[in-house]
């Protein structure tokens, strides 16, 4: 990605779509007469936003919208921040959420007005539901505008409804308003609060900015540098909102512990769940590791909870998905208290099952004390660090059985023991089946994900695209060689913006990001090929040919319909070849049908350093491509 830069930071990506990138000191030239109105708004919003820890920005062209591009144009010239120009707003939001899924910061996106915020409500859904900080900037016509018919005018109050955690309308602003400029500022602190430690947790906010002509040009005469007059510090940002950190009450943990130390059948769920930071990822890997042991307990952990490593690979059921789906399974029993971390677990055999577990004791540990609970099965949410709540309770279950009558407190101990090991063999041996009926001879998707297990480079993030692609890799993914990181888009589980969001993950850090998607989830983002080729960045997407979307064929309804029904609504295979697609937008593809052409392909596509598409065909005939049944 070739960026035009005064040598400070970034101020637009060279060749981008719909956006024109003349040389840094031309710009600043331009801008440093007095501002419109409109300019110094978008000048004073773009600053508090720097100034709160914005430091991506991503643009889709638009008239109404120019005060602020070209306010983040010129506040990029002199920082680290980025400014991604993106043709579209649908890809331009799932962008932002790859780069906030990435980095946990917040990240900007700016519309113009009109019909322009709603290609970008698939995004806030999934912010929303993902709980990441994702900030809509929309510019607005004036009030004099509204109800008229006006061009590009729509009603932008409250778009998003409650999808956002805040709203705002700044109004039209007047810079000779006194207080004008405060409250401005205030305001967009707030809005930066609220979506990062706001009541609800991280999450999407929308501010909408009225501009009122003249967008650009020579003002009436408003300041061309903002001011910072009344500050203490310059660098900080207006309002600075402190959190006390909240210590848990002695006497509640104790119970808690009490109850976990008595337990003869525990057990550790962990569904998505993602750290930013490597090293506190590793503490929370150990906190929960010195948990499991404490309780003796075996861990039913997702792939994408990024809870694997050595610590607690051990304790981690393999296959429980594939185990859980066996109508004849002969389980180990029923757990008596079941500790949940992350989101819901993602087969429906594992949360099925767990549905049925309403009479054992259900606890969640949470960060933010968001509820995820699909079942009503929870009786305690204990939010705060989830390492020290691992760790202070791990002490406490320990003291517990210390303290305890030790002929009882050994007994209890032995049975955990035997319970925990009951569970890892089974799951061990329902894997080994698992292997030994695949057919060397087809290559499934089983398959595929073996293969790029097997090749899996050093420092890379995985991201797995929902519906087939996240669960084949749930169950067929070895626990010995799990990635440092795991990503996936799970807020609203939806297959929107696959590409994008791979993209945006992409660009928010080093190493390559290999991304794993269905070919329904190619097609519905192939949209997002125009930007990948337009920026360098080390994206590798790995596409499952097998047929269109064979996630529905697991479905009971599956058995009645009829097959030309259940294909065409249902499976939708794709009609146009996937290569086809990916040389009118210029991105560079290869295709493989077998295990040595993948390694081949995979090899040389990653070498290259940029995005990039392998399509693997692993078409298996299914009982439902005869039958229409599962």
């Amino acid at each position: 990605m070739r960026r035009v830069s005064d040598g400070a930071g970034v101020i637009a990506d060279a060749g981008a779509p719909g956006v024109a990138c003349p040389s840094a000191t031309a710009l600043v030239k331009r801008l440093t007469r007095p501002l419109a109105p409109a300019e110094y708004a978008a000048r004073v919003v773009v600053d508090e936003l720097l100034r709160a820890g914005v430091r991506e920005f991503c643009i889709s062209p638009g008239a109404r919208s120019a005060p602020l591009a070209l306010a983040i144009a010129h506040a990029c010239a002199g920082t680290r921040a980025q400014a991604f120009a993106i043709l579209d707003e649908r890809t331009s939001g799932f962008f932002a959420l790859g780069l906030a899924r990435r980095t946990h910061r917040p990240v900007a996106v700016v519309c113009t007005s009109g019909s322009a915020l709603a290609h970008l409500m698939p995004a806030v859904v999934e912010a929303d539901g993902a709980s990441l900080p994702l900030v809509v900037l929309s510019a607005d016509r004036p009030p004099e505008l509204q109800h008229r018919a006006a061009a590009q005018t729509i009603d932008q109050q409250r778009f998003y409804g409650r999808f956002v955690r805040w709203f705002v309308d700044t109004g039209v602003f007047e810079p000779d308003h006194k207080g004008a400029e405060r409250w401005l500022r205030s305001t967009i602190a707030r809005a930066l609060h609220e979506a990062l430690a706001g009541p609800g947790g991280h999450g999407p906010v929308h501010i909408n900015l009225p501009f009122r002509e003249p967008l650009v040009g020579r003002g009436s005469g408003a300041a061309a540098e903002l001011s910072s007059k009344g500050r203490r510090d310059s660098a900080a940002a207006w309002t600075i909102h402190l959190r006390a950190p909240a210590l848990p009450e002695p006497g509640g943990l104790d119970e808690i512990a009490e109850r976990l130390a008595q337990a003869r059948a525990p057990m550790v769920v962990a569904g998505a769940f993602d750290i930013a930071d490597p090293g506190e990822a590793g503490r929370v890997r150990a906190a929960l590791a010195a948990l499991c042991q404490a309780l003796e307990a075996p861990c039913l952990a997702d792939l994408v909870s990024n809870l694997g490593g050595d610590q607690v690979n051990q304790r981690i059921v393999e296959a429980y998905d594939l185990l859980l789906d066996q109508p004849t399974a002969d389980l180990p029993g029923r757990p008596d208290v079941v500790l949940h971390i992350g989101e819901a677990p993602l087969g429906r055999p594992t949360w099925s099952w767990l549905a049925t577990l309403d009479d054992a004791l259900h606890i969640r540990l949470s960060a933010d004390g968001r509820c995820v609970d699909p079942d009503g099965l929870t009786e305690l949410i204990l939010a705060g660090d989830l390492a020290d709540l691992c760790l202070a309770l791990a002490a406490r279950i320990r003291h517990e059985a210390d303290v305890g009558v030790a002929p009882i407190a050994t007994a209890a101990r032995q049975t955990r023991l035997r319970w925990r090991e009951a569970w890892i063999r089974l799951g061990r041996a329902t894997r080994q089946k698992h292997q030994e009926r695949a057919i060397a001879a087809v290559f499934d998707e089983d398959a595929v994900v073996r293969v790029l297990a097997g090749a899996w480079p050093d420092k890379a993030i995985l991201h797995l695209g929902n519906s087939l692609a996240v669960r084949v890799a749930n169950r067929s993914w070895p626990r010995g060689r799990v990635p440092e990181r795991v990503l996936s888009q799970r807020g609203a589980n939806g297959i929107d913006g696959a590409i994008a969001g791979i993209l945006g993950e992409a660009a928010g850090g080093p190493g390559p990001v290999i991304g794993l998607i269905g070919d329904v989830a190619f097609f519905h983002d192939a949209g997002a090929l125009l930007l990948a080729s337009q920026i360098k960045v080390p994206a590798l997407i790995i596409v499952l040919e097998n047929g269109g979307g064979r996630i529905f064929d697991s479905l009971e309804m599956a058995q009645q319909v009829a097959p030309a029904d259940w294909q065409r609504f249902f499976q939708t295979p794709p009609r146009i070849p996937i290569g086809d697609v990916c040389r009118a937008y210029g991105v560079a593809h290869a295709q493989a049908g077998n295990p040595d052409e993948m390694r081949a392909a995979f090899t040389t596509l990653l070498e290259e350093g940029r995005a990039a598409v392998l399509e693997v065909r692993c078409f298996v005939l299914r009982d439902t491509d005869q039958h229409g049944g599962a």
